[in-house]
Parts: structure tokens; sequence; C-alpha cells
């Protein structure tokens, strides 16, 4: 800038310069000199106003050049701030999902014994069948703590995008049923009937069948828990269009208001029975739903005429042709078809007395003990049919000691475990584990893996 201005006025002297000789052509000497110190004069003048106009510009210049550099500043240290901020919110992000962890680890394990001794003492014959109804109570509310946890879970599992599917071939229908059987057991007092009307001639889908039912318990029970006593919930289905099927679950019960339709998917808003705490739940079996239902590709919707006039969920997804033999293939079988030679591992002493007892029953052989040491020290010098581990011991993991056995043997194992999130399962399967089951342990759930996991080796 100070070089250009020093061009412009040096020019404007070469200028001025010709113009004056040019002028001064021809006048007497005195009128020359006169011309001359007027011109000098002016040119006096332009120098200081040249001067003080480059001091203008030098502390524009500079001022500038400030502002530029406390804007660099400022956006740097903006930057700075920004990048701290998403690093604190990773960091809580993660430390969240780890506290949620460990807290169903820490809930899920004291669950496993209680669940499993009621479970079976309610299916002893020898038992009155007043003291079996209790075992029953017992167990359903077990359950319901165990929903509890899977769904804060699986809310964290949808927050991170991770919620992941396995799709088959399943009959909604089937699927339906079944939910509605479950939601009938658990309905001692209030007698709400479940009325199924089914009009669908195509009804199955590519889904997830664990994920359906989920997402059917929680929209069936959510319809029974709303509904007065003696109240109806009408469960049917239609083809309203080709390609696809509508599930609607109607009930009677205390209805949404208008202005809560919008807001009753998101997550622990549960509307006006949100102060009503005889109802109970989080808030979270709903917004649990829609995820599973958008990422079966399918859409859910909620109407209602308002408070006391009951509502009414609707879900729709695709479907795919009748298949001549179904893909998904609930069995019920809680019977194992011969004995095994088990290798359990726990360290949770109530656990493996339950395990120890209940598996010794149906006729298994049993090798228990509590730590990773014992477990190898038996895989040593006995021969099992499958290893049954949990994964958290006193001296190392359950990752641990089914690596070391699977350097001298191949028998397949099972964890066990209260930590359930997806990377769980993955390091699981990675270790060696078939099968991760995740605590409180249905024991028929893990005598039909046992079965399916022994018989496919074998």
């Amino acid at each position: 800038m100070h070089n250009l201005c020093c061009l412009q006025f040096t020019l404007g002297l070469k200028l001025m310069a010709r113009e004056v000789k040019k002028r001064t052509v021809g006048m007497s000497p005195n009128s020359r000199r006169a011309r001359l110190q007027e011109q000098i004069t002016a040119i006096n003048e332009q120098l200081i106003l040249s001067s003080m106009h480059e001091h203008d510009l030098r502390e524009q210049a500079e001022d500038l050049a400030a502002q530029l550099r406390a804007e660099i500043s400022e956006r740097e240290q903006a930057e700075e701030a920004l990048r701290g901020t998403v690093e604190e919110l990773a960091s809580a992000l993660k430390a969240k999902d780890e506290f949620l962890a460990m807290l169903s680890h820490e809930l899920r394990t004291p669950l496993t014994p209680v669940l499993m001794t009621a479970a079976s003492l309610e299916i002893e014959t020898a038992l009155p069948s007043e003291v079996r109804d209790q075992l029953g109570m017992m167990r359903r509310n077990i359950e319901l703590e165990a929903r509890l946890i899977d769904d804060l879970l699986d809310l964290t599992r949808i927050s991170n995008g991770k919620l992941q599917i396995k799709s088959v071939r399943a009959d909604i229908h089937e699927l339906l049923e079944q939910t509605a059987e479950i939601v009938r057991d658990d309905d001692r007092n209030k007698q709400v009937r479940i009325v199924l009307g089914f009009e669908a001639e195509q009804h199955y889908v590519m889904g997830d069948p664990a994920r359906l039912q989920q997402l059917f318990w929680n929209i069936i029970k959510n319809a029974h828990k709303f509904s007065p006593a003696s109240g109806i919930v009408t469960v049917g289905t239609r083809n309203a269009s080709a390609g696809k099927i509508i599930i609607s679950v109607a009930d009677t019960g205390i209805g949404i208001r208008a202005e809560e339709l919008p807001h009753i998917f998101n997550a622990f808003e549960q509307g006006e029975i949100a102060s009503q705490k005889h109802f109970g739940g989080l808030g979270l079996g709903l917004a649990i739903s829609r995820a599973i239902a958008k990422i079966h590709g399918g859409e859910i919707s909620a109407e209602s005429d308002g408070v006391g006039r009951g509502a009414t969920f609707s879900i729709t997804f695709a479907v795919v042709d009748t298949p001549e033999a179904v893909d998904y293939i609930h069995s019920t079988s809680s019977t194992p078809g011969r004995a095994f030679r088990l290798l359990v591992v726990e360290d949770h002493e109530a656990t493996l007395g339950v395990l120890r007892r209940l598996l010794t029953r149906c006729g298994h052989h049993l090798t228990a003990v509590s730590s990773v040491r014992e477990g190898l020290a038996a895989a040593a010098v006995g021969t099992f049919d499958a290893v049954i581990s949990d994964l958290g011991l006193p001296d190392g993991t359950g990752f641990d000691l089914i690596r070391e056995i699977h350097r001298e043997h191949a028998w397949p194992g099972i964890a066990l475990s209260g930590y359930g999130m997806d990377e769980d399962v993955r390091r699981s399967h990675e270790a060696g584990f078939r099968v991760h089951l995740v605590k409180p342990i249905d024991f028929k759930q893990l005598q039909r893996a046992l079965e399916d996991l022994v018989t496919n080796v074998g």
C-alpha cells in the first residue's frame, strides 16, 4: 500500500512539472519565479496531504490487520472450544453407555437364581396350587424387571444407531398369537379380554421374530395395562393395499389427549399417565417400538378420540410370499433329548447352586467350579460335551477360559453374562463362545441352547 501511494505521488509530481513547464514558456523571469513558487507551495500542500493520507491508510491497514488477527484468534478459540465440547460429549456418552452396561450387569446377576428357581418350582406338581400361583407371580415380576433393563439397553442401541435385526421369514399371525398368550398369562385380576381378528391373507414379513414380538408385546401390553377391569383389547390384521399388512391394536382404556399424540413415541414421555404412578413403566416402550418398526421398513401410528375414549395403534409392514415351510419355528420344548457332560463355571454362588440343581435334575452330569483356574484344572482331567461359563470371574474372564480350553478341545461354549450390549455379544463370539445368554437366564432357553449346540456339534 505504501509503495503504491509513493508511485502514484511521484507520477503526479512529474505530470505537474510538465504542466508547469508548458505554462511558463514565454513568461518573464519574475513571472516564471512567481508561478514556480505557487507550484512549489501547491506541491508542499500535496506532500502534507499525501503524508496525512498515507498515515490514515496505515492506521486503517493496521486496524484491519488487528481485527483480522482478533477474528482468527476468536475463531481458533471457538473451534478449540467446540472440539473440547465434542470430546466431552463423546466421553460423557461413552461413560453413560458403560454405566448402563455395568448397571445392567449388577441388576441382572442376582435375578438369575431367583428367576430359575421360581420358574422350576412353578411347574412342580407336588406343590400346592396356591404356592405355584405365588411362584408364578414372582417369575412374572422378575421377567418384567428384566424387560425394563432391556429397554434401557435398547434405548442406548437406538441412540447410537446400533439396533440390529436378524431377518427371516416370519408369520405375523403366529407372533401375535404368541404375544397375546403371554399377556393373557400375566392377567390374573383385571380380566381384560384380548380378542384376535385376523383378516390378512398375506401375513408373512421379512423380519427379526424376537424384535417383532418385542414390538407387539409393548403395544398389546400397553393396551391391556391402560384398559379398565373387564375391558377389551382387539388385535386385528388386514391387507389394506397390495404388498402391505396393517396390524391394529385397539383398547377401551384411558385414551390419549390430542396434544399428546405427537409426542407419545418420544422416550420417557407418557403424557397424562406420567403423573399416575400406579400404571408404572419408564415411558420407553413406544420409543423402542417405533425404532423396531422403522428398522424393519415399517411405520407405527396412534389415534384416539380423547381421554376415556380408548386408543388404536396401527403398524404397517411390507409382506412377502407365503413360504411352503416357515423359516421361524418357535419351539416350546424344554426337555433335553439326552444327558450331557457339562463344565459349569460361575462365581455367583446362588446362581451356581441353582444351575447345579436344575441341570442335574434334567439328567446332565456336572462339574461345577467358580474360577478360571478351577475351570482349566477340570478341563485338563475331564471330558465334556459343552462349557457353560460366566464372563466375569474372580481370576480372569470367561473369554480367557474358553480360549485356553479351545487350545486343546473343541467343546462348544455358552456364555452367561449380565452384559448384553452388541459389543459384548461380539466379543463372546470372537473368543469362541457359540451362544451368548444374557442374565437373568431363562432355564428353558438354556436347555434349548444346550440341545441345539451339542446336537449340531455332534
